[in-house]
């Protein structure tokens, strides 16, 4: 991993034209909303820099964007100093004047909120909106839905950062009476807070890379960025904001169609399409009993002394049987694997998932099997969380030759590596 440079100075030429570039780009379309975080790599360093210049150049009025960025809860002497490199990387007391969305970074166990609202946190905070350096307050979650929902019905924050798609909720999949966020989603519009979905262009199926079946699924109405795009639009409750993580100026164009068919009849018309097709394929391949009902009493990994995320790992299974989404699934499994490694049974439950939070959870392992009294088939359920595992880790079986054409990906928009993951 390449050491964050401290100042502009450090970051490749390339990478900040590209990033500028693609600034520019969104600008042209309409898009003003820049959202980033203490903890993205130079990504604060390099946007403050950008925008300062496209001010300073009279391309952009400071007035007409809306900046984002986000710091992590922590303990009170770490909390400040954090939001201190934040603000300073931000360039707030130069050019950039202030944050318009500030975002509490990961409120996912229930740690943060003390560390927020026990250990002055919020008073951190407070104290540079009272001074017009914040306008707004909200967070980001990849927590559970009793610890988001615990977040917004404290009635402080304005909007959150979620993960809900139309695969699913992604960490909380399988979690909670909807098996993931639509409950959160409900309470956050009581409270009349804003909605903005976290990387839907990825976490809601790696769409920019999708599987076969998957994409002919949404053909020929809609690509697949753009049905989840419009699915989420035209949701209820609704979608404020999907923030797409563009890496380049082309990274916009499928949904700079979604936009064109936004709120019409034609764009809901193709949706309800596409959807009735998902749908019947998920009917297909897992019946529709448990398409409807597979997530009830499944426990995930703060609930589990194994550790494993039960809903979330037989959600990905039927992801993968119904629409094809393996690529998008092996990522997901094997990002948690680092916590397998690093559970040891000789310490407390505590002990090990201290350190869980944006990704918790352990894949498949021996022992879960005592954490399913309750779930209403706890031999389909141990049978799922084998196969899976079988399907997704290097050292498993892999797919089976049935699902191996569905599973194949239909095409891949990214051109080359985004900047960050270069070497």
């Amino acid at each position: 991993t390449k050491p964050v440079p401290a100042d502009i100075s450090g970051v490749d030429t390339a990478c900040q034209d590209n990033l500028i570039a693609t600034i520019r780009r969104a600008l042209e379309l309409g898009v003003n909303h820049f959202e980033t975080a203490l903890g993205y790599g130079s990504s604060e360093i390099q946007f403050s820099d950008a925008l300062a210049s496209l001010i300073a150049s009279g391309e952009v009025k400071r007035e007409d964007i809306i900046i984002q960025t986000k710091v992590s809860p922590k303990k009170p002497g770490d909390f400040k100093e954090a939001m201190e490199k934040s603000f300073r990387q931000m360039q707030v007391d130069g050019p950039i004047g202030y944050i318009d969305l500030f975002s509490f970074h990961g409120i996912n166990k229930q740690v943060s909120l003390d560390y927020i609202f026990e250990q002055g946190g919020w008073d951190v905070v407070q104290e540079l909106r009272d001074a017009g350096k914040i306008r707004w307050v909200g967070f980001s979650t990849h927590g559970m839905p009793d610890i988001i929902t615990a977040a917004i019905e404290t009635d402080k924050f304005d909007y959150v950062n979620i993960h809900y798609d139309f695969i699913g909720s992604y960490t909380a999949s399988g979690s909670g009476e909807a098996g993931g966020n639509l409950t959160c989603l409900q309470k956050a519009k009581e409270h009349d807070m804003g909605i903005f979905i976290i990387s839907p262009n990825d976490k809601g199926g790696k769409l920019y890379k999708p599987s076969k079946k998957f994409a002919d699924l949404c053909a020929p109405d809609l690509d697949p960025i753009s049905f989840n795009a419009l699915w989420l639009w035209h949701h209820t409750p609704a979608a404020h904001t999907l923030v797409i993580g563009v890496a380049r100026p082309t990274d916009f164009d499928e949904m700079v169609l979604a936009t064109k068919l936004f709120d019409t009849e034609e764009g809901r018309a193709k949706v309800a399409a596409v959807e009735g097709r998902m749908v019947a394929a998920a009917h297909e391949a897992l019946g529709q009993e448990w398409y409807e009902n597979w997530h009830v009493g499944l426990p995930n990994g703060y609930q589990c002394s194994s550790g494993v995320m039960v809903g979330k790992w037989v959600w990905l299974w039927n992801i993968v049987k119904a629409w094809g989404l393996f690529e998008f699934a092996k990522d997901r499994y094997n990002g948690v694997m680092s916590n397998n490694k690093a559970w040891d049974d000789a310490k407390t439950f505590e002990e090990n998932t201290a350190d869980w939070g944006f990704m918790p959870g352990c894949c498949y392992r021996e022992g879960v099997e005592n954490d399913l009294e309750g779930v209403p088939d706890p031999e389909k359920v141990l049978a799922i969380l084998k196969e899976v595992d079988g399907w997704l880790t290097k050292t498993g079986p892999g797919l089976p030759e049935e699902l191996k054409a569905d599973c194949a990906p239909a095409y891949d928009l990214q051109p080359d590596t985004p900047w960050p993951e270069r070497s």
